[in-house]
C-alpha cells in the first residue's frame, strides 16, 4: 500500500443503527418528473422537495431535501418547519413552480437570487 491509499476499519456510524425508514408526510404540493425518458420522480411538500424517486415511482431514494438558513445574527432556521411559503405555478398546465418561503427577519426567494434578509 502507498501513501496515498488508506486503510478504513468497517465501524457503525454514530448513532447506528438509526431510525426506521419512514415515508414523509403525504400533504403534497405538486409532483412531478422531467419531460422524456426520465426515471426520476420527485415530490414537493411544505415548500422543499420531501421525496425523489429513481428508478421506480415506487423507490424513494431521498426524504426531505431541506434548506436550513442562518442570518447573520446568528438565528437558523429549517424552512419546512415555519410552513409559511407559497407555491407558483408558471402558467395553467405547464409543470413548473417557484416556492417562495417567507420569515419575520427573512426569505428565500429565486426571483430574488436567493435568499433575503429584513
Amino acid at each position: 500500500m502507498n501513501d496515498s491509499q488508506t486503510t478504513w476499519a468497517a465501524q457503525d456510524a454514530p448513532g447506528a443503527p438509526g431510525i426506521p425508514p419512514t415515508w414523509t408526510s403525504s400533504a403534497k404540493d405538486l409532483i412531478g418528473t422531467s419531460l422524456g425518458p426520465s426515471r426520476v420522480w420527485f415530490t414537493l411538500g411544505y415548500g422543499i422537495v420531501n421525496e425523489i424517486y429513481y428508478p421506480r415511482v415506487d423507490l424513494p431514494q431521498v426524504r426531505d431535501l431541506g434548506f436550513i438558513v442562518a442570518d447573520e445574527k446568528g438565528a437558523w432556521y429549517e424552512v419546512k418547519r415555519l410552513a409559511n411559503y407559497r407555491v407558483f405555478m408558471a402558467a395553467t398546465g405547464v409543470p413548473a413552480a417557484t416556492v417562495i418561503h417567507s420569515h419575520d427577519r427573512s426569505g428565500i426567494d429565486p426571483a430574488n437570487r436567493g435568499v433575503t434578509t429584513a
